[in-house]
């Protein structure tokens, strides 16, 4: 045998002795093969036990599936990896990690997986608690990824704002559980007064000088005017105006206690002569004692340094909920209030307020006296939110016990019973 017919039968025998050694390793691994462990994460339930455990049940049916609802993993032991899932699943380590694609799916609290051929749970599946804010499942447009199984829908969920809603926009359902913890906020008041004859009107266009409901501390200050409308036989100024500057504090020492105090400068006066006698120390110093989420202890002293009274004592209850379900009791002496809440934009009240002051004027005959003026009012409002987040109302008011005065002479002027309108706004 030459050379060459030797070297092809070597070649033949050593061809023939490595394909039977390829072949017989080959079926003994297909028997005793190490197992390979897959594991595949996805977003929702449903798509773990229907899609996953599916497809691994069709491809290789010797696949074991465990299942992790709570970390939406699904693992499988398998001799066959390449056949668990079809070719558009990418796999995780050892072979490749997967390419995840986020969505989200509202399952019904009553979802049960149904019994088939592959072990799976019957029990109910958790379900996420559903987001607060107004959603709208809308399904998409196209598959999400390659890695979707066939047959199996997502869901995507958008978010948006209902242009009905209003996030700035107050709502009563808060306010009227809010503890009492501001004596005098910011306010300002259009009000009628109609009067004729020897009667004593008013028209007033004026801002409270306090801070606004949410500020915590700071200067304050207004500009006030107000127009006087008779009596005859008095020659009153048709005009007074209020110049004042403060500054107020508040602040929650702790869950049971609170306080709002203010201090301020006034000239009050017509402005035609010296203001000196209508220099006036406006203040207030009220604390709250919160009981319980429901009751509120009020004490404190308003200090209003007018002719007629000086200082005024604050005293009185905040009941929230107590005898009715959206009833709100502020019985605080000088400045009671009851509110009953309509809707979450709309509700009514009853006040009850002190109104006037102290005024620098001058007379024909050039004496500058100190005028004060107090009426008592009984008001029936009816507020609404705005939506810039601050609070607009109607007030409908019985005006009684109605007293007009001058410092250095005597004598005192009263008048009838009337009426009043306001449109009030708050912040």
């Amino acid at each position: 045998m030459s050379a060459g017919s030797r070297s092809i039968c070597n070649g033949a025998i050593s061809f023939a002795r490595w394909t039977t050694v390829f072949a017989v390793v080959y079926f003994a691994s297909r028997v005793t093969a190490q197992q390979i462990t897959v594991e595949q994460t996805f977003a929702a339930e449903e798509d773990l036990t229907t899609c996953v455990v599916e497809e691994a049940s069709t491809a290789d049916k010797n696949a074991v599936p465990r299942i992790d609802f709570t970390s939406r993993t699904a693992t499988f032991t398998t001799t066959r990896p390449e056949q668990l899932f079809d070719d558009n699943i990418v796999y995780a380590d050892p072979i490749q990690k997967p390419v995840t694609e986020e969505w989200h799916e509202i399952l019904p609290p009553d979802l049960t997986i149904p019994s088939q051929d592959h072990p799976l749970p019957v029990d109910p599946l958790p379900v996420d608690p559903l987001p607060v804010d107004p959603l709208v499942v809308v399904p998409p447009p196209g598959p999400l990824s390659g890695s979707t199984a066939a047959g199996c829908a997502e869901e995507t969920i958008h978010h948006f704002n209902d242009p009905e809603i209003d996030e700035k926009r107050l709502k009563y359902s808060r306010l009227m559980h809010e503890p009492y913890t501001v004596y005098r906020s910011e306010q300002s008041v259009l009000a009628w007064l109609p009067a004729h004859g020897e009667d004593f009107g008013w028209l007033d266009w004026q801002t409270d000088p306090y801070l606004r409901r949410g500020d915590n501390h700071g200067l304050t200050g207004a500009i006030n005017i107000h127009w006087l409308a008779g009596p005859i036989s008095s020659p009153l100024p048709p005009r007074l105006y209020d110049f004042t500057l403060g500054y107020q504090s508040r602040k929650k020492l702790s869950d049971q206690f609170s306080y709002d105090v203010s201090t301020s400068l006034g000239a009050y006066s017509d402005f035609e002569a010296s203001a000196r006698k209508g220099i006036r120390f406006p203040s207030h110093a009220v604390g709250m004692v919160h009981v319980n989420r429901s009751t509120d202890f009020i004490f404190g002293a308003d200090y209003l340094d007018r002719d007629d009274i000086r200082v005024l004592p604050v005293v009185g209850l905040s009941l929230r909920d107590v005898f009715l379900h959206g009833l709100r009791m502020d019985l605080v002496f000088p400045r009671p209030r009851i509110d009953y809440m309509l809707s979450e934009t709309n509700r009514i009240y009853l006040a009850g307020q002190m109104n006037g002051g102290t005024w620098q004027v001058r007379f024909p005959d050039r004496s500058n006296p100190a005028m004060t003026y107090r009426d008592l009012r009984l008001l029936l409002g009816f507020e609404s939110t705005s939506k810039g987040g601050g609070l607009s109302a109607w007030e409908f008011g019985y005006v009684f016990d109605r007293r007009l005065e001058f410092r250095d002479q005597p004598g005192l002027s009263g008048f009838e019973d009337a009426f009043v309108i306001q449109w009030v706004s708050r912040h």
